[in-house]
């Protein structure tokens, strides 16, 4: 878990000195599901974390690299904690999720060290379908012709 430490700029002016504050102390969420380094992932699972207060939004990256967005390229899923990959992750595939927030009053975001899991070896090839119609072999089908 990272942490940010609070920064402060000093300005010295007219014999006093004087203290804003422009960044505030903030965690990065921990993965949830999966957990980080975890092994034999579903490449069907959705990946959450945990709520961060003062995060606006949430912005993911998945890749096949630490900070890497080959997967998923920085979307943003607002106050969502959770995530399912619409195509799925690649199978026998170490996968890094980097987290980014948004934070209240337009604060810098803050990219989170990335965390990472081992997904599945898909072994099991889905079942294949059968076409009732036209028949296999069958010629001069209309182009219109529902395939079923």
């Amino acid at each position: 878990m990272n942490r940010f430490g609070q920064l402060y700029k000093l300005f010295l002016g007219f014999g006093f000195l004087l203290f804003i504050s422009i960044g505030q102390a903030q965690d990065c969420p921990v993965l949830t599901l999966p957990v980080d380094e975890s092994t034999n992932v579903e490449i069907t699972s959705n990946i959450s974390w945990n709520n961060v207060p003062g995060v606006t939004a949430y912005i993911i990256s998945l890749g096949t690299t630490p900070n890497g967005t080959d997967i998923i390229n920085r979307l943003n899923v607002g106050s969502a904690t959770a995530f399912t990959p619409p195509l799925g992750l690649p199978e026998n595939t170490r996968v890094y999720v980097t987290i980014t927030l948004f934070l209240l009053g337009n604060l810098p975001e803050i990219t989170c060290t990335s965390e990472s899991f081992i997904t599945a070896d898909v072994v099991d090839p889905p079942a294949c379908t059968t076409i009732r119609s036209p028949l296999d072999g069958a010629t001069n089908i209309n182009v219109g012709s529902l395939i079923n």
